[in-house]
């Protein structure tokens, strides 16, 4: 009867605790649910290694490659010998400690940019290690020779492990990553993160709720799968490879039992910050007595800070002109042979501190843009404003758009102090006037050619959004990060990403 009772309570999923008759019938229900849980602990470390085992070959390709190119580079042919096969004896377990010293292996759940500016400092620090390791470089250990072995090493390594990402997405598409994950708790912050977890389905899938009481309710589409004193056992029964609880669900107590009933079924515990729109550089975990504190790293463009980014947009719009100054000219001329009009566009928009300047741009629309729109209501001061369908736009514009040629011309912009090369996009006088409270903040920074919205985006885009990511620019900014979107906008733009 007691085993009915308790099959029925596991198939509905209740809430109520289930009682045993002496503690050791609990034990031995607890040793079936670890067992179960062992096994889907195993399939999590077999996802787990196997990932780790690609990223390990990624990372290998790389510091060959860096190794034999520059060794070739440095004697030719005959490079290749018992010397280069001692190198790379030596090369790869200092280059896998390094990346893993980075935790580069320790989650696979990375976000892209975050695993970006792991890779800047764990490629400067292993070529700076292997420069002087490597006896047969002492000639090369320059500060000239350190760029390059670095450039070269982070470029083979963006590449390998680029390729080794689209089998992972592959692999997710298909579901095969996402950890099997229960919410401990269940007040509004609890549903909010189960809602986040579902959004995010590529790492996590929640399968139901850990009430902290029999008197717990959900009112959700998961389940509630039981209450904290059965834990371990919701942890067996369902696979579950994941826990996670917020912060304000349970009483301290109750997260020390949490964390040693994780502990013992060999699952990973994690908790929920509810801090948005930050990235993981800026924080750090601080212990207070005998617990623990999040810290936010404050970010301000001034100073060093300032000179640095101004000195990257020199460089950068300076290299830019000169290998664009080709598609310069072929654009100026499809623009004059085939419309009416200047072949630049000027208007005034809003930069940093809310000051007016004027943009240049390659004119994509005709002559007369108002009489094209004869007919048409549009409201020209509402943020982001753009028409996707526009008739103003001339026969060249569709391609200059899609490519973003039509943008070059505000390297000028850069290079006299407007703008920037990465920050929010600048937007005409009539919608900053028109929405001060709204765009405001967006006037901390320079505007920029790219930014965050733009590689995540572009015209897809709703006001809503775009405002969100570039105040998330402006809270998280770094010079790193400013890399990171300039590299991920040449593929934005040659996968015409939200281009129209």
């Amino acid at each position: 009867m007691m085993k009915g009772a308790r099959a029925e309570a596991r198939s509905k999923g209740n809430q109520a605790t289930l009682r045993y008759p002496n503690p050791s019938a609990r034990l031995v229900e607890r040793g079936r649910g670890l067992v179960r849980d062992r096994r889907a602990s195993a399939k999590t470390l077999t996802k787990l290694r196997r990932v780790r085992f690609g990223l390990g070959v990624c990372d290998a390709v790389a510091v060959v490659g860096t190794l034999t190119a520059l060794r070739l580079a440095q004697v030719g042919p005959e490079a290749i010998g018992a010397d280069l096969l001692l190198a790379l004896t030596i090369a790869l377990p200092v280059w896998m400690t390094v990346f893993r010293s980075f935790g580069l292996y320790r989650d696979w759940q990375v976000a892209p940019w975050g695993e970006f500016s792991r890779l800047l400092g764990a490629t400067a620090l292993g070529v700076t290690i292997l420069m002087f390791a490597t006896p047969w470089w002492s000639g090369l250990v320059s500060r000239s020779a350190l760029i390059v072995a670095w450039l070269f090493a982070l470029i083979l390594e963006l590449v390998a492990r680029g390729f080794f990402h689209q089998e992972i997405r592959r692999v997710i598409k298909n579901g095969g990553l996402a950890m099997r994950t229960v919410v401990v708790g269940t007040n509004a912050e609890a549903r909010r993160l189960s809602g986040a977890l579902s959004a995010n389905g590529d790492s996590f899938a929640p399968v139901g709720y850990v009430t902290e009481g029999q008197n717990g309710a959900v009112d959700d589409d998961l389940p509630a799968l039981g209450t904290l004193e059965d834990l371990e056992e919701i942890i067996g029964r369902n696979d579950i490879e994941c826990v996670f609880l917020t912060s304000t669900a349970l009483a301290r107590t109750d997260v020390l039992r949490v964390s040693r009933a994780c502990r013992q079924a060999h699952v990973e515990l994690r908790v929920w910050a509810n801090i948005p729109g930050i990235l993981s550089p800026r924080l750090a975990i601080q212990e207070i007595n005998d617990g623990a504190t999040l810290a936010l790293t404050p970010v301000r463009l001034t100073g060093v800070a300032a000179a640095l980014k101004r000195s990257f947009d020199l460089v950068v719009a300076s290299l830019g002109l000169l290998a664009t100054l080709p598609f310069l000219t072929i654009a100026a001329c499809a623009i004059r042979l085939t419309s009416r009009g200047p072949v630049l566009f000027r208007q005034t928009r809003v930069t940093k501190d809310g000051r007016p300047f004027t943009m240049y741009k390659f004119r994509t629309m005709v002559r007369d843009p108002e009489q094209a729109l004869a007919g048409k209501v549009v409201d020209l001061t509402k943020p982001f404003f753009k028409l996707k369908d526009d008739p103003r736009l001339t026969r060249v514009a569709p391609m200059l758009r899609r490519l973003s040629l039509d943008e070059l011309p505000q390297l000028f912009n850069v290079l006299r102090g407007d703008m920037s090369i990465v920050g929010p996009r600048p937007l005409p006088v009539e919608q900053v006037e028109a929405n001060p409270e709204l765009l405001g903040p967006r006037q901390e920074v320079r505007s920029g050619i790219t930014g965050w919205w733009q590689i995540s985006g572009r015209s897809e885009m709703d006001s809503e959004e775009a405002l969100r990511l570039d105040l998330f620019y402006i809270e998280n900014w770094s010079m790193g990060l400013d890399i990171y979107i300039l590299l991920r906008t040449f593929g934005a733009v040659l996968a015409r990403k939200g281009a129209w």
